[in-house]
């Protein structure tokens, strides 16, 4: 595992790609970028558990997302990630699903669970 404090992401590769990339792309509007892409707003728009994410409406591309999910890996966010959830799912204080139906429950500091 990596140190959890670790070096400055403003000094790694992936950030200074970032900032080419966003420098280069300073004077080119939305508009542009989706004339430019017919296929954007679908290729941009991600979803999950019923949460929708458009992207295709921001100075973002293909390239942009390399970077980041580059600036990610060199800054070890899913082993970060994962050291964080490990830690919290013990025998003193075990993850419980609670339906959300159950209102009383599901609020957190519920005496009744």
């Amino acid at each position: 595992m990596t140190n959890l404090f670790a070096a400055d992401p403003t000094v790694t590769t992936a950030w200074a790609e970032l900032t080419a990339l966003r420098d280069a792309g300073r004077d080119t509007s939305i508009r542009d970028l989706l004339e430019a892409d017919p296929g954007r707003c679908d290729d941009l728009v991600l979803e999950a558990s019923g949460i929708s994410l458009d992207l295709s409406r921001q100075r973002i591309d293909a390239p942009v997302l390399a970077a980041l999910q580059s600036l990610a890996t060199q800054q070890h966010v899913l082993e970060h990630r994962d050291a964080m959830l490990a830690g919290t799912d013990h025998a003193d204080a075990p993850w419980t699903i609670v339906n959300s139906n159950e209102k009383k429950r599901a609020r957190l500091g519920s005496s009744c669970m």
